[in-house]
């Protein structure tokens, strides 16, 4: 005989386990996401880091010259230190990255500057542009002061 009792039947619905996949989609898309902005930040900093020790050498190599042989070539002086399109000189052997350098007579014998006469200030460019992150120029610049030192 059959009675009209019903079982109680353990288990999800349609709908909750639509929207749980849902939930579960989202998040694993967020996690892509995430991760191919720490591949994009990792490449910058990577070529961040390349671009310092391309500075770092070009400085130690101007340094190690005599304080004649450092010159400001083009004449342009102080206001061209930070001039990439006019720069003393330029090397480009190191793909993707340029690398600039000016050279200007930072104090001449002159009473205003008596602790540092006869001393130039060198400033390293060094830019490139990042295949990840296309735009604006990426640059990392290091300076020093040479002195002229008998």
């Amino acid at each position: 005989m059959i009675t009209g009792e019903r079982h109680a039947q353990g288990g999800f619905t349609l709908l909750e386990v639509l929207m749980a996949i849902l939930v579960f989609t989202f998040g694993v898309l967020s996690l892509f996401r995430l991760q191919a902005a720490s591949v994009q930040n990792n490449s910058i900093s990577s070529q961040m880091t390349q671009a310092t020790t391309l500075a770092q050498d070009r400085m130690e190599r101007l340094m190690a010259l005599s304080y004649s042989s450092v010159l400001d070539t083009n004449g342009d002086g102080a206001a061209g230190l930070s001039n990439t399109t006019g720069a003393d000189q330029t090397d480009t052997t190191h793909a993707p990255f340029t690398v600039y350098w000016n050279v200007a007579d930072y104090c001449t014998t002159s009473t205003d500057c008596a602790p540092l006469e006869n001393t130039r200030k060198i400033r390293i460019i060094v830019t490139w542009r990042n295949w990840a992150a296309p735009g604006s120029p990426h640059t990392v610049t290091l300076e020093c002061v040479k002195p002229d030192i008998i």
